[in-house]
């Protein structure tokens, strides 16, 4: 316990002893420690002589306080606060020697206990003895001595010693451009620019390994790479100077050891990084050390953030050397995840089919957009690894039953006990011995379970973590998709038809699943109804985003679609929240040929760029149209039923489905139905007889405006008459009429 302890410290807690022996008390606690401090000729000893506490004053008021005791014990135990005050002695001093001044200033640290209240009561100002003991032993000087690398900073070549770096495949190019620009005299400081998840960090800890391996330039032998994190560099600099004064002792820790080079994660945060008002920030201390070729550093930022703070600031920028880290292809990705697969498998006690890997990659690069490789695909494979690994199976849930009998069989054996039914209990006895038997054997199994993930694990993972549309339609499901869309749509059987046809095709394992509909029609014929009804089939509401397209004809529509600082709420943010979902885009010829445009762009390469630039991926959007039969908006070619639309547009869809006009008999089914409908709502018998009926088909001009009158007419007449009739309703002519 105490061979961190030096000599003098060891003998006044091993003399606490017999202090406590001679009180004949039966521990040992902060009162035995002073006592013993005091004993002793030392430097805590001379310090509270000033506060006029010595042995014998101090032994009185123990005495008057907790009293001698009545008996001696061999054998004395530490009490809690006794305990912590020398566990927390250890962390003062940085070579972990601790000496009495740790451990008294640890007690005062504390602040209780009954050595604390004997001060109080011998009218010790305990803030003052604080600040004495604490001066008087240099104890803050020994804090501000400590090395600001060690304390801000993670050694990136110890962390390679012990293989707690992964291994970093396929970067060799960047990191011999890495070693390049570290060996050279001067603006000898990389700066690693990329996306976020393409691997910069990792190729920083690949220099480490590599460096550790001795496989680098003479040069760099020698060098120990150190991260620094500047968040962890400002905490705690709470008055003015501090900042500058850590930085500047940092920067004098590196010109001092030309062996160190720092790295500098998300470096364009030291640009403000400290500065207040009439301060420096960190940008501008480093400069001067970075231009001198005294410190090597290595930054590491995102492309964005490099062109709004580093590039902006010149003087910076020519300092490092750009080193561009693109996103690696598959063939690197898949070497990388091979390579890490034996890590997770045994962190998660899984095993991974070979197949699983080429599907990972494939499937992170179709459904994760907002991320970048290798980091999505090891993300994948860490989670689905996760998922397998935290599932219950048949064993476990066994052992679980077998735990759960036992500690009834255990209730009922203690039971028997303490009715003294002696021979119960040792029958209950026998049974818990065979069921632990039981359960020793079945946790022995389990611990050497490893369990397959599987393919079909995989896809359950990205459906949940990407939100993605129900993938794995059925037969039952088709047919009551299409079930339910003939019942509600008379005389569309062939679009019905060639729509479940389409939803077969919706498979996560279909590399072209996602696909375009544009249905054509007259006013009334039920383009938008069918498209709605099949969108709510294929996706929840919070996935649907429906617009009506006669809204955006204006010049400022585009950034309805394309988004702007001042509109937030644009198509493509949608999808951005939203990257697999549903999109209805009801009457196209109506909006304005700039948006128009931009939907053929988004048709014919399932992107568009966004506001800022940035390309905003469709791949996973099913996109629904509508758009009018006998629009003349759009200049066509001749020959074809639709003539109408646009060539782009025909061009760039998947699949043109045309809703012919009605005819009578489709009008008459279309009223019956309505009538039932109506039925059932007020919860009273509606009938119509044939002469109504054809009355209505006459009324509702279907043959210009198809269905678009019929709810119109038949809920007018329903509402005159309604109230006159509580049981049943018979619509006769006159009805009609009115």
């Amino acid at each position: 316990m105490f061979n961190k302890f030096d000599n003098e410290a060891q003998r006044v807690l091993l003399n606490s002893k017999e202090e406590s022996r001679k009180l004949k008390h039966k521990y040992i606690s902060t009162e035995h420690f002073v006592l013993s401090l005091l004993s002793f000729d030392n430097k805590i000893s001379k310090i509270l002589k000033n506060y006029k506490v010595n042995y014998d004053n101090f032994r009185s008021e123990v005495v008057n306080v907790i009293g001698i005791g009545t008996d001696t014990k061999n054998y004395l135990i530490y009490t809690p606060l006794l305990k912590r005050v020398i566990k927390n002695a250890k962390v003062f001093d940085k070579n972990n020697v601790v000496d009495i001044s740790h451990l008294f200033i640890s007690m005062l640290d504390e602040g209780d206990g009954v050595a604390i209240r004997i001060f109080l009561r011998m009218g010790v100002d305990i803030d003052k003895l604080y600040k004495d003991v604490s001066k008087n032993l240099n104890l803050t000087k020994k804090a501000k001595d400590e090395s600001v690398l060690d304390s801000l900073g993670i050694n990136l070549n110890d962390k390679a010693k012990n293989n707690l770096i992964d291994p970093v495949i396929g970067r060799d190019k960047e990191i011999d451009r890495l070693i390049e620009i570290l060996c050279r005299r001067t603006k000898n400081n990389p700066i690693l620019i990329g996306n976020a998840g393409v691997g910069k960090t990792a190729i920083v800890e690949g220099l480490a390994k590599k460096i550790v391996d001795g496989d680098v330039p003479n040069v760099l032998k020698s060098k120990v790479i150190i991260s620094l994190d500047m968040a962890t560099s400002i905490a705690g600099t709470k008055y003015r100077g501090e900042f500058e004064e850590r930085m500047k002792k940092l920067l004098s820790e590196l010109e001092n050891n030309e062996d160190i080079i720092l790295f500098i994660d998300e470096i364009h945060t030291i640009i403000g990084a400290g500065g207040a008002e009439g301060a420096i920030d960190a940008a501008n201390i480093f400069k001067p050390a970075l231009s001198r070729g005294k410190m090597r550093c290595i930054g590491a930022t995102t492309t964005e953030e490099y062109k709004k703070f580093i590039k902006e600031d010149c003087a910076l920028d020519r300092r490092f050397q750009k080193i561009e880290i693109c996103e690696p292809n598959k063939e690197n990705v898949k070497l990388i995840l091979e390579k890490l697969k034996p890590i997770y498998e045994h962190h998660h006690n899984v095993k991974l089919n070979n197949d699983v890997i080429d599907e990972m990659i494939y499937l992170s690069n179709k459904y994760i957009k907002d991320r970048y490789e290798p980091d999505k695909s090891i993300d994948l494979l860490d989670e689905v690894c996760a998922k397998v690994s935290v599932l219950k199976n048949d064993s476990e849930i066994k052992l679980k039953n077998y735990e759960n009998e036992l500690n009834k069989i255990i209730a009922d054996k203690n039971k028997s006990v303490l009715n003294k039914d002696f021979k119960k209990a040792y029958s209950f006895r026998e049974k818990e011995d065979r069921l632990q038997e039981k359960i020793n054997r079945l946790k022995i199994t389990n611990d050497n379970l490893v369990r397959k993930v599987t393919i079909n694990d995989l896809y359950d993972v990205i459906r949940e973590k990407e939100n993605i549309l129900n993938l794995n339609y059925t037969n039952l499901d088709i047919k009551n998709l299409q079930s339910k869309l003939l019942d509600d749509a008379f005389g569309k059987d062939n679009i019905i038809t060639e729509l479940c046809n389409l939803t077969k095709k919706i498979n996560i394992k279909n590399k072209k699943s996602y696909y375009s509909i544009l249905i054509t029609g007259n006013t009334g014929s039920g383009k938008s109804y069918i498209v709605n009804k099949y969108a709510s089939f294929l996706a929840d509401k919070s996935n649907i985003l429906s617009l009506d397209m006669s809204l955006y004809n204006d010049n400022y529509s585009i950034y309805k679609i394309i988004g702007s600082k001042d509109y937030n709420n644009s198509l493509v943010d949608f999808v951005k929240s939203k990257p697999n979902s549903v999109l209805i885009l009801d009457n196209i010829d109506k909006c304005s040929n700039e948006v128009f445009n931009t939907i053929i762009e988004i048709l014919k390469n399932n992107k568009v760029k966004d506001c800022n630039g940035c390309f905003v991926s469709f791949e996973n959007v099913i996109i629904l149209m509508t758009v009018l039969k006998k629009s003349k908006v759009r200049v066509g070619f001749s020959g074809s039923d639709i003539d109408f639309l646009d060539k782009n547009l025909v061009n760039n869809v998947t699949k043109i489905l045309n809703i012919d006009n009605m005819d009578e008999f489709i009008v008459r089914n279309i009223i019956n139905s309505k009538i039932k409908y109506f039925s059932k709502y007020y919860d009273i018998s509606i009938t119509a007889k044939e002469s109504v009926i054809n009355r209505i088909i006459e009324l509702s001009n279907y043959k210009e405006v198809n269905a678009l009158k019929i709810d119109e007419i038949i809920e007018s007449i329903i509402n005159e008459n309604i109230f006159n009739n509580y049981e049943e309703l018979v619509i006769d002519e006159n009805m009609v009429n009115v």
